[in-house]
């Protein structure tokens, strides 16, 4: 990809609002839209001419988004637990 640089500020928007409406948090949506555009970094040279970069990023975000959520399920699972753990030993 030969427009990398004009990639970004084109669709920046686009992968942001994709990402809040799957995420419903600002700042989960920030790291999303970081992700799929480091992501668009490692693969430019990968992508076929004929594809559609729009169609590309938000299937991007969409993946990047649930895995943004199933990390965010599971560190908030871990916290309760050791939450609970905290609140059931006794100091010595």
């Amino acid at each position: 990809m030969r427009d990398f640089a004009k990639a970004i500020p084109a669709h920046v928007d686009m992968v942001y609002s994709a990402a809040l409406r799957q995420v419903k948090d600002r700042h989960l949506a920030e790291d999303v839209t970081q992700c799929v555009f480091l992501a668009l970094a490692r693969k430019a040279g990968g992508l076929r001419r004929g594809r559609s970069l729009a169609a590309w990023l938000l299937v991007t975000t969409r993946y990047l988004a649930l895995d943004a959520l199933d990390a965010r399920a599971r560190r908030m699972h871990h916290e309760r637990e050791a939450a609970a753990m905290a609140k059931t030993q006794t100091p010595v």
